[in-house]
């Protein structure tokens, strides 16, 4: 059961990010007012259609009310969805392995979002925001040289503590707690 946990959170961890958006309508609502129903979902959708890839439902109702509820669930457009992922809080119920793969994951993704900028102190700023997002428990400190500008490298550095180390070797710090291994 532990490794369907696992996959399931992995999953979680990894797929496209949704946005959701819950609608809850009451028996009577449907019943007497479902154009009423659709067109409050029509309205919001119109609303938000340029920040929207496509959309899917789920519904279920509500355990103490018994209430129907539909939830919209949203794939942004890739432009928003880059900036959007699941708590890593989360991935403390993931072995730690996985979890320095998916934060190697997310670095490399912001890294990327800044390939094409200039190695300029905002633009490192910026990442360092970025990346202190991700890293919420450490602070992320930016040691890019004159040096490191003309060979076009970036020199960040984790702090945690009183120790200071590469993304690398944070990443690797992280996976050899061996959680769950």
């Amino acid at each position: 059961m532990r490794n369907k946990i696992f996959e399931k959170v992995w999953d979680l961890q990894t797929k496209q990010p949704t946005i959701n958006k819950f609608f809850v309508f009451t028996l009577e609502d449907l019943e007497q007012d479902s154009e009423g129903c659709l067109d409050v979902i029509e309205t919001y959708l119109e609303k938000h259609k340029d920040k929207i890839e496509d959309f899917f439902f789920e519904s279920w109702m509500d355990e103490e009310t018994f209430t129907p509820i539909l939830m919209l669930k949203m794939v942004p457009v890739p432009e928003l969805a880059c900036h959007l992922f699941s708590s890593n809080l989360l991935n403390v119920l993931l072995p730690s392995s996985k979890e320095s793969e998916i934060l190697r994951e997310r670095i490399t993704n912001i890294l990327n979002k800044y390939s094409f900028e200039f190695n300029e102190e905002e633009t490192r700023k910026s990442i360092v925001k970025d990346l202190e997002f991700i890293f919420t428990d450490v602070e992320i400190i930016d040691k890019t040289t004159p040096e490191n500008i003309d060979k076009g490298v970036l020199n960040f550095i984790v702090k945690t503590q009183d120790n200071e180390m590469t993304l690398e070797d944070y990443l690797e710090l992280i996976a050899s707690k061996k959680r769950y291994e």
